[in-house]
């Protein structure tokens, strides 16, 4: 889609300044259910405290894949930004799922869970 251009006052009063390649906040639902990323482009002034930057440390993104009901439209989003599905999409083992979904697995400091 077009970039726009946003921004928001973060709590300790910084402005974080961004653009997006998505118009969420006028369609209805993110390309293959969901599954393909959109993009965001953080202003260089502002790589200090953008999300990424100032979350709580201590959690450690271990794996993630793409679950979809669709894989055959899913892979073909996911070609033209250039992503390589067998990269991201899978399916466990005799599951058919019946609705498309994101899996993280993450190292908590209470151990690894599944979201």
């Amino acid at each position: 889609g077009d970039v726009q251009s946003f921004s928001r006052l973060t709590p300790d009063g910084r402005t974080l300044q961004w653009q997006l390649a998505y118009r969420h906040y006028t369609e209805a639902m993110l390309p293959s259910d969901g599954l393909v990323p959109f993009l965001i482009e953080w202003a260089p002034s502002c790589a200090a405290f953008t999300p990424a930057a100032s979350a709580p440390r201590g959690i450690e993104l271990l794996s993630l894949r793409a679950e979809s009901a669709a894989p055959l439209e899913a892979s073909a989003s996911l070609a033209a930004l250039g992503i390589e599905a067998s990269d991201l999409l899978a399916q466990p083992a005799g599951a058919a799922p019946c609705s498309s979904r994101l899996v993280a697995r993450l190292r908590t400091p209470k151990g690894v869970v599944e979201l």
